[in-house]
């Protein structure tokens, strides 16, 4: 049978109230409570996670740092609401972190001589996981020197270990040898040259 308009004329006053609620959700751009109610709806299998009310941002330009150097940490929390306390978590681990101001918080990582992976915890909200890179320092852990004389010196040949000054005389072989830790190549620096040169 055909629709009968004016039979349902009488229930249009009804409709009018929540077809006003949801304009004025649309308008103010409050539209996620339908919207997102919807999806749960649709949805009723997921598992939904609130949104937090505001968002961790990391003040820092870069997460990398030298092997053993102290490294702070800060970040910045913006949003509708701003948490009075912020923890980080490190390792599984949680440490509570010094305000500065209203929504700047820091974490000094002291000595670290590993990748670390973090997050922040603040107002029953979490963020997601970043990572601290870790980089390996170059050090020189020891050096020798092999001397090879010129025949006119009539001198046997000598080492030393660990000695930065040499006098020698003119037409001497010098060999060294450098023993490194975290490092792939080295370079040695003659002032009367100007210029590295690669040992190989």
């Amino acid at each position: 049978k055909a629709i009968d308009f004016k039979a349902n004329k009488n229930y249009l006053k009804y409709a009018i109230a929540p077809i006003l609620v949801i304009l004025g959700l649309f308008i103010t751009g409050n539209q996620s409570v339908i919207v997102d109610s919807s999806t749960r709806i649709i949805s009723y299998n997921k598992a939904f996670v609130p949104v937090a009310p505001f968002q961790f941002s990391i003040k820092n330009a870069s997460l990398e740092t030298p092997k053993g150097h102290d490294f702070l940490l800060e970040i910045i929390i913006d949003g509708e609401e701003i948490p009075m306390n912020s923890q980080i978590v490190v390792d599984g681990n949680s440490y509570q972190m010094p305000r500065q101001k209203t929504g700047h918080f820091s974490y000094l990582f002291k000595n670290p001589q590993n990748n670390l992976r973090f997050s922040f915890l603040a107002g029953g909200f979490s963020s997601n996981e970043y990572e601290l890179n870790v980089v390996p320092v170059p050090i020189v852990l020891q050096f020798e020197c092999n001397l090879k004389f010129p025949s006119y010196v009539n001198k046997k040949n000598q080492q030393f270990k660990n000695i930065g000054n040499l006098e020698i005389p003119q037409g001497t072989i010098v060999k060294w040898i450098i023993n490194t830790k975290d490092s792939q190549s080295a370079l040695i620096h003659f002032d009367d040259v100007y210029q590295c040169q690669p040992i190989e």
